[in-house]
């Protein structure tokens, strides 16, 4: 019986280690799992749009150097990166257009790291069902291992279907989640600033942001 679950373990997991390389750059495995270890959820989409908000009642009454200035408060790559472009001599546009790069950028990262975890679950039911087929080929042959293959096609097949079910698609559906949630707060932010940049008021900055986010009637509670 431990020889069983050596085999079923060697077949499902070997077969995973050996085809995620085949299919996948070192880059495109870093992204799978870079993806899955990002920090982000609705309690920052909300935590970014009070901040926009109290940075447009400033910029307001102070001008757009408070944006620079609030840029060295954050230590959010993109935020910093938009708040230090916002306080520069762009236009609208222009503004629009590079932070828009940066969010396809983000997007393609997303994407990526989306395929290597839907890769994952393929893969382990793959190996699974091979193992499967491999434990009942074993116990028709009359060979020394007959006994174990019916253990073993167990084994692999249940094996295979916990690592895909219960292991990899669970990461692939938090990945998506925090892309969805990443990507809106990058475009509330974007959003956000080309309002603060073209002087509009506080107040319609705020129902801005609510629309943007998503989160309508729950951004500022």
């Amino acid at each position: 019986m431990r020889e069983a679950v050596y085999a079923a373990v060697i077949i499902v997991m070997g077969g995973a280690l050996v085809s995620v390389p085949a299919a996948f750059s070192i880059s495109g495995i870093k992204a799978g799992f870079r993806g899955a270890g990002i920090h982000t959820g609705i309690r920052q989409l909300k935590s970014d749009a009070k901040f926009l908000y109290q940075l447009s009642e400033t910029a307001r009454s102070s001008g757009l150097a408070v944006l620079e200035e609030a840029s060295g408060d954050t230590a959010d790559p993109f935020l910093r990166e938009a708040l230090l472009l916002a306080a520069g001599g762009f236009d609208g546009d222009t503004l629009n257009g590079m932070l828009s790069c940066r969010i396809q950028l983000v997007r393609e990262f997303f994407e990526e790291s989306e395929r290597f975890w839907h890769f994952l679950v393929s893969v382990y039911s793959v190996w699974g069902m091979i193992g499967a087929l491999a434990g009942l080929a074993l116990t028709s042959s009359g060979s020394a291992c007959a006994a174990d293959g019916i253990y073993i096609a167990l084994l692999s097949a249940g094996l295979g279907i916990f690592l895909s079910q219960c292991a990899a698609l669970p990461v692939l559906f938090r990945v998506k989640s925090k892309a969805a949630i990443y990507i809106r707060r990058m475009r509330m932010i974007t959003e956000g600033l080309l309002c603060v940049k073209s002087g509009e008021t506080p107040r319609f900055i705020k129902e801005k942001l609510k629309t943007v986010s998503g989160l309508d009637g729950g951004v500022f509670d």
